[in-house]
């Protein structure tokens, strides 16, 4: 994974971002919830190949 700093901060940002907006929804009670079932386990494979990008 290549990373980038941020600023003066100290800090290295992946260049590839992990984009959060369109995570698996599911209905809850008559509403739209993120179907976390699914969504967590890509989000922690996202982390282990090295994103820190969210």
């Amino acid at each position: 994974m290549q990373y980038r700093p941020l600023g003066a901060t100290g800090m290295n940002l992946s260049r590839l971002g992990f984009g959060s907006m369109r995570l698996p929804m599911k209905e809850v009670d008559g509403s739209q919830r993120v179907d976390e079932d699914i969504a967590v386990p890509l989000m922690q494979r996202a982390f282990e190949l090295g994103v820190n990008y969210m």
